[in-house]
């Protein structure tokens, strides 16, 4: 007995090592596999967004760490935007990202490798941490920690969204604190693990409470049962008590980050039921990864043992049972996701904790020592068949990795139901171990390394991080030495630039690049910014969460202060840009000879209402002559709703047109009246677009259709069979793309399907800019992708006329503003006006503005739906706007 304990105490000692050279060799495995291809461990999103965020919270810890201060605001997206929000939705809460102060900015990609398998360390060495507060046996905790560490959802996520890991390292904590508040009364703990999931992430707090919930209503009915009704009120009263008290601990990250999001433009998604074929591989993805609506739940095909038995045994976890089949429901019913994920769309981005529930049955399987009785072998013989029978039922798509799985299983079943092999050996442990192992280095080669079908090949290549910015994905290979260019022009003024194309949407927050412009890509972002693209239906406006440069429409973007144009060599820039002299290289540099100062005078105003009426081309010209105020105290002169001498409209009938051939696509302007268009800024702009694709029955039609002569008519009935079976579950795709072009311009649009698509943006209605012309003399061509069924109620070919532009751009520079000085978070000058009425910044409305005009504190003015104003007085003044950050205060106070 006494050797047996002693080798127990060292097993115990073992485990946190054990792990760790396990995890390694696993670790080592996935990094062959992604070099192999060449592969960093940077996904498209990671190297658009992640990396960039990385950068940027780089510099502010560096400035923080030299000046003590730390920005919550930027100039350098989105027209100034507060950044604190996101940065604590990405950074904040990630304190592995600290690190990056340790390293150079062009080494920063190789931190952003070695982090991504940081945090899938910390998932397992979290779910052992809840093991051992469980007494677990060592061997089921090792079992339990890399079976939860390397789930399907840490392979798809870690390396795509890295900080969606550090949520699934804390949820095994909440789990330990939970248990302690419920089973044993103390609070700490649980409250410190609230703290930490709230300041973390918000985003996945919110779930985390839902199910926190669910789970404390089950364990303290299950605890306190006999004590009585009141007993178990008084308990669940005490959880909510000490959840509160966790969450107000970080009300300086919660209170602003959740300010932004409830303001933001990605609130409000109508919701679609889930598709069948999403139904079709549920099961399957059990033990496959199946990405749809983020259901990655998959985990070893162990399971397939471990889980009929814990169903069977269920009376001896009963609260993770309930919370097992709860966790179900918001995966099989889509509207019930959508309350899960926020009331957004179902976007199941929690269902890592499937895997936890998962990873855990199989630490109570290996943690009972007894052997399997009979009826535990025929439950978990009859639970596969069913399952097994499903798959094949529903003709999921059979593959290697099924086998593979099924393979694994039958030799588990031999291994754990022969009776003369003792459960918990050494030889039983090493056995089940390998298999294990084994089969999550097959589960990854599947999905990272199989030749034609695999994950890796979106990766970036491994040490292009950086070559990549500097070109632009070399659509600009001198991007960096333009860049630098226009720096070193000596121009005090404020003023933006943009980048044609942007491929980089966050580029100007890199530590070494800092340039202020409109464009960004981030997950929260405020409502004024979707509501500029929307005014003016802007059709680069693909998501609802990235600004881009606005369809390169002249007005709008000089309006939003742009000077400078990097373009490629096709690049044909707005009206009223110049090439900047002096410049030699692939790219070329344009200057806007109208460029506007960062204040603007308006002495006219129609109301809100007004301005909504408006088409969306007459509104972009309305910004120049007139603001439209929400405040009914504005009394100045009346503007105009009338631009018809500046906007020619030319209409043609709607058409319907049915597409059984995509090179038989297209629709044909033929435009007589071409003298209109002369020295105008031209759009097209599509009304009531519908696309009704083929239906199932019509797609077999179309196949049959096809079928050439066959040798026999019994060949020709099979190749019909084969169709009719390839179809049987066929559900149409509503995203096409419509495509415009003129001479050897054109412009392509993406619209997204609106019943499986969270990126979905309403294109019914499209106005695409084409560009200046001095002269038009040619016709539109406008095609679509996908054969189906497409209605158009109008067409309108639209000019804008730039005759009266030189004299708005005069009228709105009369203030005479004179920039003085400006950092993050401030910017003041001097104006002087000659009547009194409303001064417009170059920057959206936000409730953290305050405006100072002679160092006295005005009202700020939201104009045109999105942008910031204030009433000003005749006479000289001076000028000055500081930004703080919405709650932030509150929340240092909370």
């Amino acid at each position: 007995m006494t050797k047996i304990s002693k080798n127990k105490i060292n097993h115990q000692e073992n485990v946190f090592l054990k792990y760790t050279i396990y995890f390694g060799l696993i670790s080592l495995f996935i990094i062959l596999i992604f070099f192999q291809y060449k592969k960093g461990f940077m996904w498209l999103d990671g190297i658009r967004q992640h990396m960039l965020n990385l950068s940027y919270y780089r510099s502010l810890l560096i400035d923080f760490f030299t000046t003590g201060k730390f920005q919550t605001f930027t100039w350098h997206i989105g027209g100034g935007i507060d950044n604190f929000a996101n940065i604590a939705y990405f950074m904040l809460g990630d304190f592995l990202a600290n690190f990056s102060i340790f390293f150079s900015e062009d080494k920063l990609y190789l931190l952003y490798y070695i982090l991504g398998f940081a945090r899938i360390y910390l998932v397992g060495l979290s779910f052992i941490c809840y093991c051992k507060y469980k007494k677990m046996n060592n061997h089921s905790t090792l079992m339990g920690a890399l079976m939860y560490a390397f789930c399907g959802y840490c392979l798809f996520a870690s390396f795509r969204h890295p900080y969606f890991t550090n949520s699934i390292a804390i949820f095994p904590l909440l789990m330990i604190g939970i248990e302690k508040i419920v089973n044993e009364n103390k609070k700490a703990f649980y409250v410190l693990a609230i703290a930490l999931a709230t300041f973390c992430n918000f985003y996945f707090a919110y779930s985390f409470f839902i199910f926190i919930g669910i789970y404390a209503i089950f364990l303290t009915i299950s605890k306190y049962r006999q004590d009585g009704f009141k007993k178990i009120i008084q308990k669940i009263l005490t959880v909510i008590f000490y959840s509160l008290l966790g969450i107000l601990l970080t009300a300086v990250i919660l209170l602003p980050t959740a300010y932004l999001y409830l303001t933001s433009s990605r609130v409000g998604f109508e919701v679609y039921p889930y598709p069948f074929s999403y139904y079709q591989s549920f099961l399957p993805s059990l033990i496959t990864i199946s990405a749809g609506y983020w259901r990655i739940f998959t985990v070893h095909a162990i399971i397939l043992i471990t889980l009929p038995y814990f169903l069977k045994h269920h009376k001896e976890d009963k609260p993770k049972f309930y919370l097992f089949l709860v966790l179900l429901i918001p995966l099989l019913i889509s509207q019930v996701g959508s309350i899960f994920m926020g009331f957004s769309f179902p976007n199941n981005r929690w269902s890592f904790v499937l895997s936890f529930l998962l990873a855990y049955m199989t630490t109570l399987f290996f943690n009972n020592d007894k052997p399997l009785d009979q009826k535990d072998k025929r439950f978990i013989i009859g639970f596969d068949f069913i399952y097994i029978s499903f798959i094949f039922l529903s003709q999921y798509s059979f593959n290697h990795v099924m086998f593979f799985c099924f393979i694994e299983v039958i030799i588990l079943i031999a291994l754990i139901f022969n009776n003369k092999l003792v459960k918990n050996s050494p030889q039983y442990r090493r056995c089940t171990l390998a298999i294990l192992i084994i089969g999550i280095c097959y589960l990854a080669y599947s999905f990272y390394g199989v030749e034609n079908n695999n994950y890796s090949k979106e990766f970036v290549n491994f040490n292009a991080v950086n070559y990549l910015y500097k070109t632009n994905e070399e659509k600009h290979k001198d991007l960096k030495k333009a860049l630098d260019y226009v720096a070193k022009q000596e121009d005090n003024d404020f003023y933006r630039l943009f980048i044609y194309p942007t491929h980089f949407l966050n580029l100007q927050l890199k530590g070494d690049y800092n340039y202020n412009s409109l464009p960004f890509y981030y997950s929260i972002t405020p409502q004024e910014v979707w509501q500029i693209s929307d005014d003016i239906k802007s059709s680069e406006q693909d998501v609802t969460y990235s600004f881009k440069i606005l369809d390169n429409r002249t007005k709008i973007t000089t309006l939003l202060g742009n000077k400078y144009f990097i373009g490629n060599k096709s690049y044909v820039p707005p009206y009223g840009y110049k090439l900047l002299k002096g410049y030699h290289g692939e790219s070329k540099i344009y200057v806007n000879e109208y460029a506007l100062p960062f204040v603007m005078f308006y002495d006219k105003t129609i109301t809100t209402e007004e301005y909504n009426n408006l088409t969306p081309i007459a509104k972009e010209t309305s910004l120049l002559k007139q603001v439209a105020v929400e405040d009914d105290k504005v009394n100045l002169t009346k503007g105009t709703t009338d631009f018809s001498n500046e906007i020619t409209t030319l209409s043609f009938p709607g058409e319907k047109l049915e597409v059984k051939n995509t090179s038989k696509n297209k629709i044909t302007i033929n435009l007589e009246d071409q003298e209109a268009l002369k020295n105008s800024e031209v759009y097209v702009y599509l009304t009531g677009l519908k696309f009704t694709p083929e239906t199932k029955e019509q797609i077999i039609n179309r196949n049959i259709a096809s079928i050439q002569n066959e040798e026999s008519k019994l060949n020709q009935l099979n190749e019909i069979a084969q169709i009719k079976n390839k179809y049987k579950f066929y559900e149409p795709s509503y995203e096409f793309n419509t495509s415009f072009r003129y001479g050897q311009r054109g412009k392509t649009i993406m619209t997204r399907d609106y019943k499986e698509d969270p990126y979905f943006v309403d294109n019914s209605t499209l106005l695409v800019n084409l560009g200046y012309f001095e002269e038009f003399k040619d016709n539109i061509e406008i095609s679509f992708s996908q054969i189906g069924e497409y209605n158009v109620d109008n067409i309108e070919v639209i000019g804008v006329s730039m005759t009266n532009y030189e004299e708005d751009i005069t009228n709105l520079k009369r203030s005479s503003f004179k920039l003085e000085e400006y950092n993050e978070e401030s910017l003041s000058g001097s104006i002087d006006v000659k009547k009194d009425g409303i001064i417009k910044f170059a920057t959206l409305y936000s409730k953290g503005w305050e405006i100072y005009i002679d160092d006295e504190k005005v009202e700020p003015l939201k104009l045109n739906n999105a942008y910031l104003g204030a009433q000003v007085s005749k006479g000289s003044h001076k000028v000055t706007i500081k930004y703080h950050t919405p709650y932030l205060k509150e929340g240092i106070y909370i």
